[in-house]
């Protein structure tokens, strides 16, 4: 069902109006190059945070909790290059649950090589077959516009 408005044109909810194409002889605007700022979390080093952290789990994995699964690899940032591998080591889910004293009873590690996890989730045949009527479709194209 689409909304018009008295004109005739669509209205769109809050937060869901298409973005606007540029014309097609305006200049392609260059991105703005936005300063990252370090991580300033209050902390002067890294044993305030290491405690910071283990209090963190601590609370989160106290008493109340029962079983539970946690994704080991919730700090996703700890393959970041530029980290150093002092905060790594703190960050790490082994040494926040030895230090916060909740020793897993199990430990299951799922370990999945990519090829068989992309051959899983994404239909190679479908993307192989759209991306082959894509490119015939673009050398029409292209050679229409040869002409």
């Amino acid at each position: 069902l689409l909304m018009l408005s008295e004109e005739g044109a669509p209205t769109w909810p809050t937060g869901w109006v298409p973005v606007e194409e540029p014309p097609e002889d305006a200049e392609p605007e260059e991105p703005e190059e936005v300063e990252v700022e370090p991580e300033d979390d209050g902390l002067e080093d890294d044993e305030a945070r290491e405690k910071l952290y283990v209090a963190a789990l601590r609370q989160v994995l106290g008493a109340h909790r029962g079983a539970c699964i946690i994704n080991g690899s919730f700090f996703g940032d700890l393959d970041d290059e530029d980290m150093g591998d002092e905060l790594k080591a703190v960050r790490s889910l082994h040494n926040l649950l030895i230090k916060g004293l909740r020793i897993p009873d199990l430990v299951i590690i799922l370990r999945c090589k990519l090829s068989v996890a992309v051959r899983n989730s994404i239909d190679l045949d479908a993307a192989d077959r759209r991306y082959e009527e894509r490119l015939a479709a673009y050398q029409k194209l292209v050679e229409a516009a040869e002409e």
